[in-house]
């Protein structure tokens, strides 16, 4: 009778446990990922406009393959603090965190990522006032090295240049993130491009396929139309 009461004790606890567990929240690739082997930028490639931003070279004709080369190097222009080109690097960071945390969960990005900032911490940026001592002409070549409006009092030229350094430091914190996270999603990225070439290798050997079968068949109906044609000499007969 023991037994049977105990028996029935374990299988109530057993069914109030399973009932109580909570569901594993449901990880989601798209199909593009592979379940998390391959990188899917096509987002920062197309709609957020890389392939026709000022920031990216403008150059509308660079393929996605090529784009997988690139795609996280900072410009090396005045377009570096543009508003396009925050928002271009706030979403791939973004995007970037999402797939690591997706694929490597066991591992602590939020700690990784707050390091990676713990060094910008210790570089100090000058106040308004010390750019202020620097003059009215020198501010005044600052501003126009940067591409920025120079004119103005020399309070307004220091608060401006401080703005711009503010921003280029929070743009450069974003930067050395996607670079450390490319660093541990390297051989992911090595793996994506493998596959994207591999893609338009077999796209182009399909193409030519098709292009060998139109003209073979072209030639076969050209062929055709020839032999059915009567010759001149049938004619005068």
């Amino acid at each position: 009778m023991v037994v049977l009461v105990d028996f029935c004790d374990n299988l109530i606890e057993t069914r109030k446990s399973f009932v109580t567990k909570k569901k594993e929240p449901e990880i989601s690739f798209s199909r593009e990922e592979g379940f998390g082997k391959y990188l899917d930028l096509h987002a920062m490639y197309k709609y957020n406009q890389y392939i026709n931003s000022k920031f990216g070279g403008g150059d509308a004709k660079i393929e996605y393959s090529a784009y997988l080369d690139v795609f996280s190097r900072p410009p090396c222009n005045k377009q570096k603090c543009s508003k396009q080109n925050r928002k271009y690097m706030e979403d791939l960071l973004g995007y970037l965190v999402g797939f690591f945390k997706r694929t490597k969960p066991s591992q602590d990005l939020d700690t990784i990522l707050s390091n990676v900032e713990i060094g910008f911490e210790e570089q100090e940026t000058a106040t308004t006032e010390e750019l202020m001592d620097l003059g009215a002409e020198k501010l005044k070549e600052a501003l126009a090295a940067l591409g920025l409006k120079v004119g103005g009092t020399v309070q307004q030229r220091a608060e401006r240049l401080k703005k711009h350094q503010k921003s280029a430091r929070e743009i450069a914190i974003i930067e050395a993130k996607v670079k450390k996270l490319c660093a541990l999603l390297d051989e992911t990225i090595q793996r994506t491009k493998q596959n994207v070439n591999k893609k338009t290798y077999s796209g182009l050997q399909r193409l030519g396929l098709i292009l060998l079968i139109t003209f073979s068949i072209a030639l076969l109906l050209v062929s055709i139309v020839i032999v059915k044609k009567p010759s001149s000499c049938n004619l005068n007969k």
